[in-house]
């Protein structure tokens, strides 16, 4: 199974188990800004890249458009700023400044100027730290909110719906039982 597969897999998996936040910024329309200038305005702008680089080592292109492609990083941008509780939106935001000290410790650059070998070296750290996890944080720590919102703003967005997940702007009949092979994947909404 390669990594797109196990996404597309792992999107179907968390359907049920997306935050309350994640679940009300998509169901209320939150969508990436797609200006040019685009500035953030919720995560530093110092940081921008890194964000950018995170969601697309998360979600590369392949054969695919990456998470750049749909401007993720622009998604959860929003997301941080008008959807997650304060608290939560601090943490992400202490966790990028973090990702960015540890890759300048690591390797004397931020997170986006390091090399794409180094940002999967990371990444893969964050992602088994999180998979080893024993016990539930009381508060979200940054790369699982990071993950969650990467994968989500990827599958609501324009390339990621119509690319990665089938799409049919007007269904046809509705057949409430069927095997996935006859279908193919899963559907975009």
């Amino acid at each position: 199974m390669d990594r797109r597969e196990a996404l597309r897999l792992s999107g179907l998996l968390l359907g049920g188990s997306l935050s309350a936040a994640t679940i009300t910024g998509v169901l209320n329309g939150c969508k990436a800004d797609t200006k040019p200038d685009w500035t953030p305005a919720f995560i530093p702008s110092e940081n921008a890249n890194s964000l950018a680089e995170l969601c697309e080592t998360i979600l590369p292109a392949g054969k695919t458009p990456g998470a750049k492609d749909a401007k993720v990083d622009r998604f959860i941008d929003v997301m941080l700023k008008d959807v997650y509780k304060p608290e939560d939106a601090a943490t992400f935001k202490e966790g990028l400044i973090k990702l960015d000290a540890d890759a300048k410790a690591k390797y004397g650059k931020s997170f986006a100027k390091i090399t794409a070998d180094q940002r999967k070296e990371m990444v893969k750290a964050m992602d088994d730290e999180l998979h080893n996890r024993t016990e539930q944080p009381k508060q979200r720590p940054f790369y699982d909110m990071a993950k969650e919102l990467t994968i989500t703003g990827y599958c609501t967005s324009e390339p990621g719906a119509t690319k990665l997940l089938k799409y049919l702007p007007v269904p046809g009949e509705y057949k409430p039982c069927i095997p996935l092979s006859e279908v193919g994947g899963t559907w975009a909404l």
